[in-house]
């Protein structure tokens, strides 16, 4: 009986390979439209330093415009590399298929000149040892390439975002670039960490979300969250929820720094000294516009 390719395997090909063209294109497309939207970025900062040349105010509002070219092109090369790094393993997983579909093709054959030398009258022994190494040999490839097909599939199954992002903006009518959107927003997540502030007054165990572009682009806003819960009795539970929850579960991702402490005692002066010493040490550490802190949160 000759070997079967896996049904997921042929599946995958199937639903893929037509695509896969499309899909490059479209993402040099994207990459082509982010590149004329870095151009129109340093137009429009070279017209307003033009413009108001010497004001000092004016400089640094200009100034962003280094930042916004910064982060377009850090989501360009995320764009190139993982996308169309998600299209090339595909590709290669496609071309893996193709060579099991030609090795199948082998076996059959095989298994056929085998069947029909062994019905013979007076079958050559010597012929049929021969056939038959060469069908061990080929089942034994097959197998080796079914193994590594699948394997191949598991990793890309880590990227099928980025592939069904591809498929859905090749065949999408309007612009492909809504289309990645979500996306985009899920690979600009950056980091999300447990930290403790040593402040002079206590210690304060927080969450600090920080964008993917955060530690090379200045002048970012902080925003810091305050959770919620009981006067008497603080938990960590409510710490956890609300605006802390959502990043943790990548359901937002906030175009700056935020700042997520856990407070146990919101009467004690020495919590508030203590939550403007982490906040300073934030945006001394990644360089934050002094201009946009805000401080918001639930109940407390």
């Amino acid at each position: 009986m000759a070997k079967e390719i896996p049904g997921e395997l042929k599946t995958f090909k199937e639903k893929v390979e037509p695509g896969i063209g499309t899909m490059r294109s479209t993402v040099s497309q994207i990459s082509s439209g982010i590149e004329q939207v870095k151009s129109a970025s340093s137009a429009a900062k070279a017209s307003l330093q033009e413009a108001y040349s010497g004001n000092t105010g004016a400089s640094q509002a200009i100034a962003k415009f280094d930042s916004i070219n910064q982060i377009v092109d850090s989501i360009k090369s995320d764009i190139e590399s993982t996308i169309n790094g998600a299209i090339g393993q595909a590709d290669s997983l496609i071309a893996k298929i193709k060579e099991l579909e030609t090795k199948q093709k082998e076996i059959i054959a095989l298994e056929s000149s085998l069947s029909t030398e062994k019905n013979k009258k007076e079958p050559d022994s010597s012929t049929i040892s021969s056939i038959q190494s060469k069908l061990n040999d080929a089942n034994e490839e097959f197998d080796k390439g079914v193994t590594e097909a699948q394997d191949m599939l598991a990793a890309l199954k880590g990227l099928d975002k980025a592939i069904t992002s591809a498929q859905e903006a090749a065949g999408a009518s309007g612009t492909a670039l809504d289309t990645y959107s979500q996306y985009l927003g899920n690979l600009k997540y950056g980091s999300f960490t447990k930290e403790v502030f040593h402040a002079s007054t206590m210690d304060i165990p927080y969450y600090l979300y920080v964008p993917d572009y955060g530690t090379t682009v200045t002048g970012l806003p902080v925003f810091m969250y305050i959770h919620g819960g009981r006067k008497a009795d603080n938990y960590v539970g409510s710490w956890e929820t609300g605006v802390t929850k959502k990043l943790m579960e990548r359901q937002i991702t906030p175009s700056g720094i935020v700042i997520s402490p856990y407070c146990k005692n919101f009467d004690s002066e020495a919590t508030l000294v203590a939550l403007r010493e982490l906040t300073d040490d934030v945006v001394k550490r990644y360089q934050a516009d002094t201009n946009r802190i805000s401080v918001g949160g639930a109940s407390y």
